[in-house]
């Protein structure tokens, strides 16, 4: 039986975790993104099973998480910093999360760059997976980043804007909330502009004819499936001439979690179209 590796280092700054096949080379590999608080060790089982499938994972931390992590992180989360938005909307530890995404697109810039130039990996087989915020930022480097060659956001939202003005409008009903929501108007909309800047949604037409499977839970209300149908809908008149390119799976008394079935339906869809 082959062994797997599993390794941890830092490349540019940026903590990983790798697991290989102990005599792989030139081998399609995977990235993973993990949610918002925790870190790179959330996508060890899933690593461990594309590893034996031949595939080489790396799972890094993102910025303000794991070896990387920044007090701010919790102060936002718990109230304690400065915020202008009520503590139960979420706003202020939303936009935070698109702060720390943005830096995870330049992060797998600078991780591509590294293993090609290594040898080491495939470098026209580079795939890219993602849990909750890892699911967010795969729909965004999936948007931007022409290395990527087929994605996996899991649990994940690929509209930004339409997710950012929802729950602010929510946020605005509450009786207790309306006054401190109506005070920071024009800070909203200065930060509503900023969000529509960085939506990947639209520009995801561009990822055809690219494979994509989008994995939402049926019950899942942190990353509600609502948006992940809109993309759908709008990418499958595109993916028309390759229909087996584009899936949405939406797994039954699912809510928001890396479900056992995710994580082998993300194996299997690497396995079809990275494994050469």
């Amino acid at each position: 039986m082959e062994k797997i590796i599993i390794e941890t280092t830092t490349i540019d700054g940026i903590p990983i975790l790798t697991l290989k096949k102990e005599n792989l080379e030139n081998g399609p590999i995977i990235f993973y993104l993990h949610g918002f608080t925790s870190d790179k060790r959330q996508g060890f089982s899933f690593g461990y099973e594309l590893a034996k499938k031949g595939f080489y994972f790396v799972a890094l931390d993102a910025k303000m998480h794991g070896e990387r992590f920044d007090p701010k992180l919790e102060k936002v989360l718990s109230g304690k910093a400065d915020l202008i938005y009520p503590l139960g909307s979420g706003l202020d530890g939303g936009l935070l999360m698109y702060e720390i995404i943005l830096q995870t697109g330049k992060d797998i810039d600078l991780l591509i760059a590294h293993f090609k130039a290594m040898g080491a990996v495939h470098a026209d087989a580079i795939g890219l997976a993602g849990y909750s915020m890892g699911g967010y930022a795969a729909f965004f480097i999936a948007a931007h980043n022409s290395n990527i060659q087929t994605v996996v956001p899991i649990a994940g939202i690929p509209a930004f804007e339409a997710r950012w003005k929802d729950v602010v409008l929510e946020a605005s009903t509450y009786p207790e909330w309306s006054k401190q929501m109506e005070a920071v108007r024009n800070e909203t909309e200065s930060r509503t502009r900023l969000i529509e800047e960085i939506d990947p949604f639209e520009k995801l037409v561009h990822f055809y004819p690219k494979p994509l499977l989008v994995l939402c839970g049926d019950t899942d209300t942190d990353s509600p499936k609502k948006y992940s149908v809109d993309l759908y809908r709008k990418l499958k008149p595109v993916y028309q001439a390759y229909p087996d390119r584009l899936q949405l799976r939406i797994y039954d008394e699912v809510g928001h979690q890396l479900a056992p079935p995710m994580i082998q339906d993300a194996c299997d869809w690497f396995d079809q179209f990275l494994l050469r």
